[in-house]
């Protein structure tokens, strides 16, 4: 059964520490870099720009099997449902590496996601290729990154509690299915 769960946010949104002006998803992301034109002209050339976690935002990284577990689906269009049902933010999907990234508030208490859930924090430190807000689409030949669940406006962040919910439905569902062996 999929996973449903509607978080109410409590904390204020997110907001950039530099002088440039917010006014968009886009101009959010932006702000994790010195220069935030840097991340518009990545987009524009690449399509995604490698952007520094920790400030303006963080993390959370999901295996691909965790996730669709708690779908309880590998459909693209099933989980992406679930996903924004679930963690009610914007999460990244990444075919190519089989990871799911949940983007959450900095300063989230990364001990709420133990690794054995299958989950691992990404803060201070680290980086995230981000794609360009615009691509919200699996494109199987090239398998980029992509916005599973968009990115809507400044300061939508996913609640930490809800990605660390799903989380350990998806690792309880793929314990019990390991103890139950395989259907025959």
């Amino acid at each position: 059964m999929p996973v449903r769960l509607r978080v109410s946010r409590t904390s204020p949104p997110a907001s950039a520490t530099s002088g440039h002006t917010v006014t968009s998803a886009a101009d959010l992301l932006s702000t994790a870099l010195c220069e935030p034109e840097h991340a518009t002209r990545q987009w524009a050339l690449q399509g995604v720009a490698l952007l520094p976690l920790g400030v303006v935002f963080s993390a959370v990284r999901l295996a691909d099997e965790i996730v669709h577990a708690a779908a309880d689906s590998d459909c693209p269009a099933v989980v992406a449902d679930v996903l924004a049902e679930g963690v009610d933010g914007p999460v990244i999907h990444d075919p190519r590496g089989r990871r799911y990234y949940a983007l959450v508030e900095p300063g989230a208490a990364p001990g709420r996601f133990p690794r054995s859930c299958g989950v691992d924090w990404l803060g201070r430190g680290s980086h995230l290729c981000v794609p360009d807000a615009d691509c919200t689409e699996y494109a199987p030949p090239t398998r980029t990154p992509y916005w599973a669940v968009p990115i809507e406006s400044a300061g939508d962040l996913c609640e930490q509690s809800a990605v660390a919910w799903m989380a350990r439905i998806g690792r309880a569902r793929l314990d019990e299915a390991a103890v139950a062996g395989p259907a025959g």
